[in-house]
């Protein structure tokens, strides 16, 4: 096998690369520790190696050959990280570890990338532009600065949260000295707070339950009283699917509505107007495509979250839309140097 540069296949992946740690800060003086084991892919690792080498910079390459699995301990992991202004974290299990060395050495010093993905095909749906980061922080100020949530929908979704109980942050993918950043990333997140959710949720065909990947292919209806879902009716497949789903902790929580996020990023492909809803992608993505409401449920350690990201739905904060019917609303559509750089 050859070396970093035998391994790229595509320059549109250096391109995306490029055009991402250039919004982290990246130039001329500065060193890029790319961490990686032998679940991530090399042509991506590969694509990242030349964007540094591209803006001027230095690139510190650390592989590791131990297949997935716990997390090991490496000086030389925790070596680059020291020595790096920036880390892009391409291991299965890397900085989210709460056991990793680096993280603790790089947090404080370094911006941090942790990477959701190194399949090349998804990253390079993403055109990286500083518009993106700005649209990410009025969504979270309107939601803060809100009281009540509402989501909507022609087909009978009416839901409320109550903001003054909910915690609420954005993730952008792009970090900055002393962060870590999720990339692949562009979304708002709000944790809805005790007893703040309340009313009906209609499942459609075209929603998806990234979890497993499946789509909804007749309607379901969900009741939720206090955050917790009360009820749920539609046609057995579908129905029985989301109650296996949900009762699969074995606890009430795993029947708690936990998380609402809206996407912002304009991953190439999607459509809004999709009728099957398949364009939305790979399912790890649907909670960050633009215009897209993703629903969490759970989320304690006895009740893993199960996840369905609804489309075409209408998204309101203090009585103004953010999305109408999967539309990014006023000033989080993108202007048109953000539109163009995804065309």
């Amino acid at each position: 096998m050859g070396g970093y540069c035998d391994a790229i296949t595509d320059w549109t992946t250096t391109d995306v690369f490029t055009r991402h740690l250039d919004l982290c800060g990246v130039g001329s003086t500065a060193h890029v520790a790319l961490l990686s084991d032998a679940d991530a892919q090399e042509d991506a690792v590969a694509a990242a190696r030349l964007a540094v080498l591209r803006l001027g910079a230095t690139p510190i390459v650390v592989s590791l050959r131990q297949p997935m699995g716990p997390l090991v301990e490496s000086p030389v992991v925790t070596a680059a990280a020291e020595a790096a202004d920036v880390v892009v974290d391409f291991r299965t299990k890397g900085f989210g570890h709460s056991s990793d060395s680096a993280l603790t050495v790089a947090n404080g010093h370094a911006a941090v990338v942790v990477m959701r993905t190194s399949d090349t095909e998804r990253i390079n749906r993403n055109s990286p532009h500083p518009g993106l980061s700005h649209r990410v922080k009025r969504a979270t100020d309107r939601c803060t600065n809100g009281s009540e949530l509402t989501l909507s929908c022609d087909h009978g979704t009416s839901l409320t949260i109550d903001l003054g109980g909910s915690s609420i942050s954005g993730q952008t993918g792009v970090a900055t000295k002393g962060q870590v950043a999720l990339w692949p990333s562009g979304q708002c997140i709000i944790v809805a707070g005790p007893k703040t959710v309340h009313g009906t949720i209609v499942l459609m065909p075209g929603d998806l339950h990234t979890t497993l990947g499946e789509y909804v292919r007749s309607p379901v209806t969900l009741t939720v009283q206090n955050n917790h879902v009360a009820e749920i009716e539609g046609g057995h497949g579908d129905t029985d699917l989301v109650r296996s789903m949900l009762g699969a902790s074995g606890t009430t929580d795993g029947y708690n509505l936990t998380t609402v996020s809206l996407g912002l990023n304009l991953l190439h492909g999607h459509r809004v107007d999709d009728p099957t809803g398949r364009s939305i992608g790979h399912p790890d993505d649907a909670s960050i495509v633009a215009g897209i409401i993703t629903l969490g449920f759970g989320g304690t350690d006895e009740a893993p979250i199960f996840a369905t990201a609804l489309r075409q739905r209408t998204l309101s904060v203090g009585g103004q839309e953010l999305v109408s019917k999967g539309w990014l609303q006023g000033d989080l559509e993108p202007d048109v140097y953000e539109s163009a750089s995804h065309q």
